[in-house]
C-alpha cells in the first residue's frame, strides 16, 4: 500500500519518494472521506517536511490534522498532534507556540492517562524549559517525566529523561 511504500521510503531517508507516495495516499484516502487515516497520513507527510526542512508546510498539515482529530472526537490523537506541533514550533524557535502546543499535549495525554506519550511530552517541556533559562521548571518536568516512566516501567525513557535532566542540572 501508498503508505507502507511511504513509510519505508521515509525511514531510509528518502524524503522525497516519501512525500511521494504519501501524496498520493491521501488523495485516495480523501477521495474515500476516511478521515482518521487521511490524519495518520497528513502527519507521516508532515514529518517528512520537517525533516525536509519545509516548516511551513510541516506546521500547515499539523493544523490541519488537529482539526480533523477534534472533529472526529480522537483525544489522544490530538495530543499527540499538539506534541508534533510543539517539537515542530521549539525547532523554529518560536517557543510561545512550543509551550502552548506542549502543555495542550501533556493536559490532553494526561487526562486520556497515555502515560508514556506524556512521559515524551514532560521531557520536551524540560528541555524547552532549559531553553527558556528556566531551569527550576526544567527540573520539575524532568523529574516528573522520570517519576511516571518508572512508575509504569518504561525503560526506554530512562536514558532520555537522564541525558536531559544532565544537560539541565
Amino acid at each position: 500500500n501508498l503508505t507502507g511504500l511511504g513509510m519505508a521510503q521515509h525511514s531510509l531517508g528518502n524524503f522525497n519518494g516519501a512525500v511521494a507516495a504519501f501524496r498520493r495516499a491521501l488523495e485516495l484516502a480523501q477521495a474515500d472521506h476516511r478521515l482518521r487515516m487521511a490524519s495518520i497520513v497528513m502527519l507521516n507527510l508532515a514529518s517528512c517536511y520537517r525533516q525536509l526542512g519545509d516548516i511551513t508546510r510541516a506546521g500547515a498539515l499539523y493544523q490541519e490534522v488537529l482539526h480533523i482529530r477534534q472533529a472526529i472526537g480522537d483525544h489522544v490523537g490530538a495530543g499527540t498532534t499538539h506534541f508534533s506541533l510543539g517539537i515542530t514550533m521549539h525547532t523554529v524557535g518560536n517557543l510561545a507556540a512550543a509551550r502552548f502546543h506542549l502543555n495542550r499535549a501533556c493536559h490532553i495525554l494526561h487526562e486520556a492517562a497515555d502515560l508514556q506519550y506524556e512521559c515524551q511530552v514532560l521531557s520536551n517541556l524540560a528541555l524547552l524549559w532549559h531553553h527558556l533559562d528556566d531551569h527550576e521548571a526544567a527540573l520539575g518536568y524532568g523529574v516528573q517525566g522520570l517519576r511516571i516512566a518508572e512508575e509504569i516501567g518504561f525503560h526506554m525513557y530512562f536514558s532520555q529523561a537522564y541525558t536531559y535532566l544532565g544537560h539541565i542540572q
